[in-house]
C-alpha cells in the first residue's frame, strides 16, 4: 500500500508575473533568493514574453524547487497574470513582486514574526522609491512618503473607507505590491474578479475586491521592504503619445466598469461609495497624465480621449482642477504680473471647450465647486496684479464712487469708495477714503473732494485726475454729440465703451502727455436750457442751492487772496464754466490747488450756517469747488503761469452699475429658476413665482430670478417681501437686462412682447449652473418644479413640451403651417415642435451650440411665434421631451377647432394632462386676469388672491377695457358674451380654413 507524505505549506507564496522584463528579472528573483528567511515559494507567471524573460525564470526553478514557472500562450495582461499566480499559490500568505522590482534584504523574516504575532487578512508594509529616467527624486520623496504611512489595524468596512473613500481622506495607497495577503482570502476575491484583460489601473479593482472581503488589515510601513524602481515600464513621467494615452483611457476605463459592477453584485452603502471613490482617484491619476506626459500640443487630444470615455463634464473638471491648483501656486507667490502664456490660461481655455452634461451628479457637483474655485482664484489674480499696476502708474485718475460700479480695469483708473468711514460695506478692489490722512466722515457735504483730499494727503503720482463713477473723460480724439447740457450720453461702462472713448492705459498717457492740466470743456451758459446766463445765475437758479454760499465763498477769497478779486467777478459775471470737479493736473500744481482749495473751505464751514439746509444743500462745499475750479483756472491763465492746458468731452454714463454674471445664491444644488417680465406685468409674476414657492420641497433650494427692464424698486421689494419671507430655502433677486439687450430689434407681435427673447441671455448670465429652468410670467405651478429640473437632459440642448396647438395646426388641410416649418423654420419633422412657455436649458451645451449675440441676432428676424420658433428651428433633433402636464396650455377655443386635429397620441397626452396638471400655462390671448370665466381662471385666482398685488389685479379687470390687449380683444369676447359681429365672423371665416389664415396675414401686417 502506497503511503502519502503531506507536503508542508509553506508560509508566503511570492507571485511574480512576467513579460519581456529580461533585463530586471534576475535582480528581482535574486532578491527573493537572497532572503534568509527561506519557507516560502515563489510562482513566475510568464506573459507570453518574447524576450529572453522565460529562460532566466526557468533557470532558477531548475535550480531552487522553491521557484516554479507557469507559462501563458498567449499575453493576457498583469491582471490575469495575477490570477494565475494565485491559482498556482499555495503558501499561507501570498505577496506580488513586480518582476521590475525587487525584495528588501530581511523583509520576508520581519514580516513573519509581524504576522506570527498579530495575524490579519492584510498587512502594509513599507517602500523604497528608486527613480528613473526622468523621475525627478522630490517626486520620487513625494511618492514614497504616500507609499509609507501608519493608518494601525483596521476591521471590517473600515478596511474598505481607509483606501477608497473620499471622506476618510484616501490615507493609504491601493498597490497590490507592498502587501501581504492571507491565501483564502486572496483566492476567494480572485475567484470574484472578473476574467478579462486589464491594465493601467487593476491595482485599484483588484485592492478594491480584496478589501471589500476582508476582516482585518494592519499596517507595517516601519518595514522599509518593497524596492519600487518608479519609472521602470509604464510608471513614472515619460513622455508618452496621444494614442498611447488613448489606450491608457481605454484600461482605466475598463478596471473602474469592473470595480462597479463587482459593487452593483455587493450592494451595500461603503461598497458602493468606495466604487464611486475609485472612479473619483482614478480619473484623477489619469488626467494628471496630460499635462505631465502629454506634449502641450496633445493635450486636446487627450482631453478628447478622456471625454469619450468619462464624459465632458469629467473632464471639465479635471481641466479645472489643474488650473485650481496653477492658479493657488500663483497666488502663493509674490510676483503680481500673469503672463498672458502662462499653462493657467490652457487649462482654462481646455476646461471651457468641453460640455458638461447632467448625466452623472457626482461629477456635475464636483464640476461646478472646482469651476467656482477657479474662478475665484483667478480673479483674485487679476485683481491683484491689477492692483500692483495702479500702485505702480505714475497717471493716476481716481473715480469716486459711493456703490459698487464698474470701472474701467485700465491702471491708470483707480476707484475709491467714498464716505468709506461710515459706510456698511467696503468694497472689494476699491481704494477706500478713510484710509491715513482723510476727511471722509465730511463726504456728505464734500462729496468727491474726499477723495481729492485722500489722494493729495496720501497718494504718489505724476499727475492726479479725478472722475465721477458716471462721469469720464473722452480721451478719444472723435468728437461725440452731446446733450442739451454739453454731456456725452453713453449707456454701460463695458469693452466697447472703453474702446470708442479710449479708455485705456496707452491712450490715457497719450493724451496726457506733454500737458499740464486738463479739464473737462468749458460750456457757455446761454446754450443750456434754462433761464440763466452766466455762472452767478446758474447757481440761483438751482433750487436747493443758497446764492449767500457762493457769495460767501467769493468774499473769502477775495479777502484771502485779492490778487483773484478780478478772476473772481470774471468768472461769476462771464458766460462759460466746466463742471463736475474733473480735471487732471501735473503734481505740483495738484498740490498747490488743494492747498488753495481745502483753505478756503475750511474757513467757509467755519462761516456757514447750515442747521436748516435740506440734504441737498448741505453738499454745497462740493458744489462750490467747481465754482472755485473754475476761479483758480482762470487766474492762472490771466497772470501767465505757462500751464499747457486742454480741455476734454466729458461721457455721462447712464448704467455704471456692474453687469457680470450672477453667482449660485446658494453653496451646494439648487434649483434656479428664471422668470422674464415688465413692471406692468408685476402681479401676473408674483403669482406664477408665488405658485411655485408655495409647492416647493423643504428639502431642496430654489433659486429664483426675474430679467426684466423696468420693474421699480418698490415692485420688487414687495415681491421680494412676500416670495421669501419665512421661506430660508428660497431666494429672489432680480436682474437688469438692459445692457444685454441694447442694440437688438427684438421683433415682438400681438400678445408676445419683448421679454420673452429674454431666456436667450440665461447662458450669459449663469454660467455655474449646469441646467436652468425658464417658466413664462403667464402660469401657474401646481407642483414641485424640482422634480422637473431633475430631468436627465445628456447632451440634448434643452427639454420641453409638445405644442399640441401647434401639432394640430400641421394636420389643417391647408398645410400652410407644415409648408411653414419646413421653409421657414428648416424643420426635418415639424411634429418635434415644442412650446417654449416652459424649458429646462442645459446652459453648457447652449452656448457652445450659439453665443449670446448669435441668439439676439436670429431674434432680428420676423417669424410667428417668435423666440419659440426660433428654438425650434436650431435645437430640432436634440430635445428631450417631458410629459404634457409640465406645461398645459388652457383651452382658449381650441381645443376642438385646433388640438383636435393633432396625432391622436398628442391629443390624448393632452386631454390627460387635463387631468392633473402640473403647470397651468394661460398661452395666448385669453387671460383669468381679464377673463375670469376663461378655463382654469381659478388656478389662477387661488394663487392670485394671496399676493399683495391681488387688489390691484381686481382694480384692472374692472377697468380690463383699458388694460387688456386691445388687438385680442375678440378672443376674449367669445369666450365671455359671443357678438354678433364675431359669430357671423366665425361662420364666414371658420377655423383652419385659407380665409380665414389669409384675414390673420392681413391684419398682423396692417
Amino acid at each position: 500500500m502506497l503511503e502519502f507524505l503531506e507536503v508542508p505549506m509553506p508560509f508566503f507564496s511570492i507571485v511574480i508575473p512576467a513579460y519581456n522584463v529580461e533585463r530586471y528579472l534576475r535582480s528581482c528573483l535574486q532578491s527573493v533568493e537572497n532572503q534568509e528567511f527561506g519557507d516560502y515559494q515563489v510562482v513566475i507567471v510568464d506573459d507570453a514574453s518574447t524576450d529572453g524573460s522565460l529562460v532566466i525564470a526557468e533557470e532558477y526553478a531548475s535550480k531552487d524547487d522553491r521557484f516554479s514557472v507557469v507559462s501563458h500562450g498567449e499575453n493576457r495582461g498583469l491582471h490575469l497574470a495575477r490570477k494565475t499566480g494565485v491559482e498556482n499559490a499555495n503558501g499561507e500568505y501570498v505577496l506580488f513582486l513586480d518582476s521590475d522590482d525587487e525584495l528588501a534584504s530581511g523583509v520576508l523574516d520581519a514580516l513573519h514574526a509581524r504576522i506570527s504575532a498579530d495575524p490579519v487578512d492584510i498587512l502594509h508594509f513599507g517602500a523604497k522609491v528608486v527613480p528613473h529616467g526622468a523621475v525627478l527624486e522630490c517626486e520620487c520623496n513625494a511618492l514614497e512618503k504616500s507609499l509609507n504611512g501608519e493608518v494601525g489595524k483596521r476591521i471590517g468596512n473600515e478596511i474598505l473607507q481607509t483606501i477608497f473613500d473620499e471622506d476618510f481622506g484616501y490615507v493609504q495607497d491601493w498597490r497590490m505590491i507592498q502587501r501581504v495577503f492571507h491565501a483564502p482570502l486572496l483566492r476567494r476575491a480572485f475567484s470574484e474578479m472578473e476574467d478579462a484583460r486589464l491594465e493601467r489601473a487593476e491595482d485599484s479593482y483588484e485592492c478594491f475586491v480584496a478589501c471589500a472581503l476582508a476582516e482585518s488589515a494592519d499596517t507595517y510601513d516601519a518595514c522599509i521592504g518593497y524596492v519600487y524602481h518608479y519609472g521602470r515600464g509604464i510608471t513614472g513621467t515619460s513622455k508618452i503619445d496621444a494614442d498611447r494615452y488613448d489606450f491608457f483611457c481605454s484600461s482605466f476605463s475598463a478596471c473602474i466598469k469592473a470595480a462597479e459592477r463587482f459593487a452593483a453584485e455587493h450592494p451595500s452603502d461603503v461598497i458602493c461609495k468606495g466604487a464611486d471613490g475609485l472612479r473619483l482617484k482614478c480619473l484623477e491619476l489619469l488626467a494628471n497624465d496630460i499635462p505631465v506626459r502629454l506634449d502641450r500640443a496633445d493635450w486636446a487630444s487627450g482631453l478628447a480621449s478622456f471625454a469619450k470615455r468619462f464624459g465632458e463634464t469629467s473632464a471639465a473638471r479635471e481641466f479645472y482642477r489643474f488650473a485650481r491648483d496653477r492658479s493657488y501656486e500663483l497666488l502663493q507667490g509674490e510676483d503680481a504680473n500673469l503672463l498672458d502664456d502662462d499653462v493657467l490660461f490652457d487649462y482654462l481655455a481646455l476646461a471651457e471647450s468641453a460640455v458638461p452634461t447632467d448625466d452623472d451628479a457626482r461629477d456635475l457637483g464636483r464640476y461646478r465647486i472646482e469651476k467656482n474655485v477657479v474662478e475665484n482664484h483667478v480673479a483674485a489674480l487679476f485683481a491683484r496684479r491689477l492692483s500692483k499696476r495702479r500702485e505702480d502708474s505714475r497717471v493716476k485718475i481716481f473715480v469716486s464712487a459711493h456703490k459698487d460700479v464698474d470701472v474701467p480695469q485700465s491702471p491708470v483708473f483707480l476707484p475709491v469708495q467714498v464716505g468709506a468711514a461710515s459706510a456698511g460695506k467696503r468694497f472689494d478692489g476699491y481704494y477706500q477714503d478713510d484710509e491715513g490722512e482723510n476727511i471722509s466722515d465730511k463726504n456728505p457735504f464734500y462729496c468727491e473732494l474726499t477723495t481729492q483730499y485722500w489722494a493729495w494727503k496720501n497718494m504718489d503720482a505724476d499727475y492726479y485726475g479725478f472722475c465721477h463713477y458716471r462721469r469720464y473723460f473722452d480721451f478719444s480724439s472723435v468728437r461725440h454729440e452731446e446733450n442739451p447740457y454739453g454731456e456725452i450720453i453713453a449707456q454701460d461702462i463695458d469693452a466697447d465703451a472703453v474702446k470708442k472713448y479710449c479708455l485705456d492705459e496707452e491712450s490715457v498717457l497719450a493724451a496726457v502727455q506733454g500737458y499740464d492740466v486738463i479739464t473737462t470743456e468749458f460750456k457757455d451758459l446761454r446754450d443750456f436750457p434754462g433761464d440763466f446766463s452766466t455762472p452767478l445765475e446758474h447757481y440761483d437758479n438751482a433750487p436747493k442751492l443758497h446764492i449767500e454760499d457762493l457769495e460767501l465763498v467769493c468774499s473769502l477769497v477775495k479777502r484771502r487772496y485779492p490778487d483773484y478779486a478780478e478772476d473772481v467777478d470774471t468768472f461769476l459775471r462771464g458766460h462759460t464754466s466746466c463742471f463736475c470737479n474733473m480735471f487732471i493736473m501735473k503734481r505740483e500744481l495738484f498740490f498747490a490747488y488743494c492747498e488753495w482749495l481745502f483753505s478756503i473751505l475750511e474757513e467757509c464751514d467755519g462761516e456757514a450756517d447750515v442747521e436748516s439746509y435740506s440734504k441737498e444743500a448741505l453738499r454745497t462745499p462740493g458744489h462750490l469747488a467747481e465754482r472755485l475750479f473754475n476761479i483758480y483756472y482762470i487766474h492762472h491763465m490771466r497772470v501767465g503761469s505757462g500751464w499747457r492746458t486742454k480741455t476734454l468731452q466729458c461721457v455721462h454714463f447712464e448704467h455704471p452699475e456692474k453687469k457680470g454674471f450672477l453667482k449660485p445664491a446658494f453653496d451646494g444644488s439648487a434649483v434656479p429658476v428664471v422668470f422674464a417680465a415688465d413692471n406692468n406685468y408685476v402681479p401676473q409674476l408674483c403669482t406664477a413665482v408665488y405658485s411655485l414657492v408655495a409647492n416647493t420641497s423643504p428639502a431642496r433650494k430654489y433659486d429664483i430670478v426675474v430679467f426684466s427692464k423696468d420693474i421699480t424698486a418698490r415692485n420688487a421689494s414687495r415681491m421680494f417681501r412676500f416670495i421669501t419671507d419665512g421661506r430660508p430655502n428660497v431666494s429672489l433677486r432680480f436682474y437688469d437686462v438692459s445692457h444685454l439687450v441694447r442694440g437688438y430689434k427684438l421683433e415682438a407681435n400681438a400678445h408676445i412682447s419683448t421679454e420673452t427673447y429674454y431666456r436667450f441671455l440665461i447662458q450669459s448670465v449663469f454660467p455655474d449652473y449646469q441646467k436652468v429652468l425658464y417658466l413664462d410670467s403667464d402660469l401657474v405651478v401646481d407642483a414641485d418644479v424640482a422634480e422637473l429640473y431633475d430631468t436627465k437632459l445628456g447632451d440634448n440642448l434643452l427639454a420641453a413640451v409638445l405644442d399640441a396647438d401647434y401639432l394640430g395646426n400641421l394636420n389643417m388641410k391647408d398645410g400652410q403651417r407644415v409648408r411653414y416649418s419646413k421653409e421657414k423654420l428648416g424643420m426635418k419633422d415639424p411634429y418635434s415642435y415644442f412650446q417654449a412657455g416652459v424649458l429646462l436649458f442645459n446652459v453648457a451645451a447652449m452656448k457652445h451650440f450659439h453665443s449670446q449675440e448669435e441668439w439676439l441676432s436670429l431674434a432680428s428676424v420676423p417669424y410667428l411665434y417668435n423666440d419659440q420658433d426660433i428654438l425650434n428651428s436650431h435645437c430640432e433633433g436634440r430635445v428631450k421631451y417631458v410629459d404634457f402636464a409640465w406645461n398645459m396650455m388652457i383651452d382658449s377655443g381650441r381645443l376642438d377647432a385646433v388640438i383636435s386635429f393633432s396625432p391622436a397620441w398628442v391629443h390624448q397626452a393632452y386631454l390627460d394632462s387635463r387631468e392633473n396638471p402640473k403647470i397651468v400655462h394661460y398661452a395666448g390671448a385669453v387671460k383669468p386676469w381679464s377673463d375670469p370665466t376663461c378655463d382654469f381662471a381659478d388656478v389662477f385666482w387661488r394663487y392670485a388672491r394671496r399676493t399683495p398685488f391681488y387688489e390691484e389685479l381686481i382694480a384692472r379687470l374692472f377697468d380690463g377695457e383699458a388694460l387688456m390687449d386691445r388687438a385680442y380683444q375678440y378672443v376674449v369676447n367669445r369666450h365671455a358674451a359671443r357678438s354678433f359681429k364675431r359669430k357671423i365672423g366665425d361662420i364666414v371665416l371658420p377655423y383652419g380654413s385659407k380665409r380665414r389664415e389669409a384675414v390673420k396675414r392681413f391684419f398682423r401686417r396692417a
